[in-house]
């Protein structure tokens, strides 16, 4: 009787890792993470802001948002009018902060007369 087991044969390494699956799952969780760690330097988020049925203009918001990002400008926003909604491209997220300065920028322009009210009827 021998006094040692007898010897398994081993694989190779490279071809014990390709036939692992968690190996694999491995290789490409590290591959994603690899590539959330880039500079996000020029990378832009898509924001939204009310329009409030026309009273706040793209002139209002963008020369205010200028005003805030200087290296921004408001014609390469990639702006779209959606539901009542500015909607375009910003370096970083509006602040509450900016957001109670936009509100107080629409908020200081004159409203309108409504065309359906005639003189009569006040």
């Amino acid at each position: 009787m021998p006094d040692h087991p007898p010897e398994v044969p081993r694989r190779h390494t490279a071809r014990s890792a390709a036939d692992n699956p968690r190996s694999l799952l491995r290789r490409w969780t590290h591959a994603s993470n690899a590539s959330s760690h880039t500079p996000r330097s020029h990378a832009t988020m898509q924001e939204r802001y009310p329009t409030y049925n026309g009273l706040l203009t793209w002139a209002d918001l963008g020369g205010y948002l200028e005003g805030i990002w200087p290296s921004w400008k408001a014609d390469k926003a990639n702006v779209h009018k959606i539901n009542d909604n500015w909607v375009f491209d910003a370096p970083k997220p509006l602040t509450l902060d900016d957001r109670k300065k936009i509100a107080d920028l629409r908020d200081s322009k004159p409203l309108a007369r409504r065309s359906s009210m005639s003189d009569d009827e006040e």
